[in-house]
């Protein structure tokens, strides 16, 4: 079986679940490791193996011949020149959400990828959680019925400023919207099987928040047959629950 030859970049605790994920995979092989901090690249050498390892996705994919595909799991600051250089080479991507720090990025980058024909994925793990999975069965097997409605609440307290936590999110655009409401939207789609086709939405930020932008959002999304589905995500829920939160009613229904 011919492996794909993929390059790594970022290296922090999502760029090692990929090295964890594409080490256990006989359809992958890791040629090269990419990331600007020393320890973090001589930290995964000394887990996963010893490769060539450089600063830059843009340097390892100057240095490394016959590269099939680049996983870019860094932050989205500098994309544009990252997926630049895989474009111009032909790798196919896949980049760990967010994509970019806003939309109008976002949109730029998948306009470069698609005027080379080259393909570009985003990471959505969450379709794979056990949790899911388990609520996708019970709709696929009609255990509980056809939904015509559903409660969808993420509540979580995400102190951005601990130390093991990327910082951007403190300063970017909605990170609500964009490092999580995300992950949730695409789980809506998935799950359901169904296309949205309307959605009223408000954003905004609690007096205690530490991000420079809105926190929580609400949303209501219509979908394809007539489909209603009530959203509520919050990075800075303050109470006596769990850390991590995530909670759907299926028309009294609740699978957490």
């Amino acid at each position: 079986m011919t492996r794909l030859r993929v390059v790594l970049a970022g290296l922090g605790v999502r760029g090692r679940h990929w090295a964890e994920v594409l080490s256990r995979s006989p359809r992958c092989e890791i040629i090269a490791y990419a990331d600007p901090d020393p320890a973090a690249r001589a930290r995964t050498a000394a887990q996963y193996g010893e490769r060539p390892a450089f600063e830059s996705a843009e340097a390892a994919l100057e240095a490394m011949p016959s590269v099939d595909a680049l996983v870019l799991a860094n932050p989205p600051i500098g994309r544009r020149s990252q997926v630049q250089a895989a474009v111009s080479r032909g790798v196919p991507l896949l980049i760990e959400k967010p994509l970019a720090l806003n939309l109008e990025e976002a949109a730029d980058l998948v306009a470069l990828a698609e005027s080379a024909s080259v393909p570009l994925m985003v990471g959505l793990n969450f379709r794979y959680l056990a949790v899911t999975k388990a609520l996708k069965r019970l709709l696929t097997e009609n255990v509980v019925g056809r939904p015509e409605f559903a409660r969808f609440t993420y509540e979580r307290y995400r102190d951005g400023r601990r130390p093991d936590l990327n910082k951007y999110p403190l300063t970017m655009d909605q990170p609500m919207l964009w490092e999580q409401s995300i992950h949730h939207f695409d789980l809506m789609r998935f799950v359901y099987e169904r296309a949205p086709l309307a959605v009223q939405c408000q954003t905004w930020n609690p007096s205690w928040s530490m991000y420079a932008s809105d926190a929580n959002v609400a949303a209501i999304f219509r979908f394809e047959g007539g489909m209603v589905i009530n959203y509520q995500g919050c990075l800075l829920y303050t109470s006596d629950a769990a850390d991590d939160l995530l909670c759907v009613d299926l028309g009294g229904r609740r699978i957490i």
